[in-house]
């Protein structure tokens, strides 16, 4: 069993080299809709654009604008739909609360495995 990231995975489960069993989101990924998703378990890859603490919110709020111009493109959802990716452009605010919940949940699964960041 391995898991990876969808983009990584997907070109050998197209050729058939590979059979997936699932995707560890909560929903089926569009690219692959046949694919189920695995109830009670989501570990999803993400992007996403981080700044130096205390930079100025005026550029923090261009760099944003530019970026979800550039996510709402007809050619950028396809492309990266068709490479399994699920695309999000939320606000600064929203992406935040997202790392410091990814950040709570993995911290658990570390401390449940007995280990210790490094």
């Amino acid at each position: 069993m391995l898991r990876l990231a969808m983009n990584y995975l997907l070109p050998h489960v197209r050729a058939g080299k590979l059979r997936a069993l699932g995707v560890t989101t909560a929903k089926r990924v569009e690219a692959v809709p046949r694919i189920p998703g695995l109830s009670g378990f989501e570990s999803v890859q993400w992007y996403g654009l981080l700044a130096p603490a205390k930079t100025p919110s005026g550029i923090i709020n261009k760099i944003h604008k530019e970026v979800v111009s550039f996510l709402g493109t007809p050619a950028t959802v396809a492309r990266l739909v068709a490479d399994g990716n699920q695309v999000a452009g939320s606000s600064p605010e929203a992406f935040s609360g997202f790392m410091k919940g990814e950040t709570t949940k993995w911290a658990k699964v570390v401390k449940a495995a007995g280990r210790q960041p490094e």
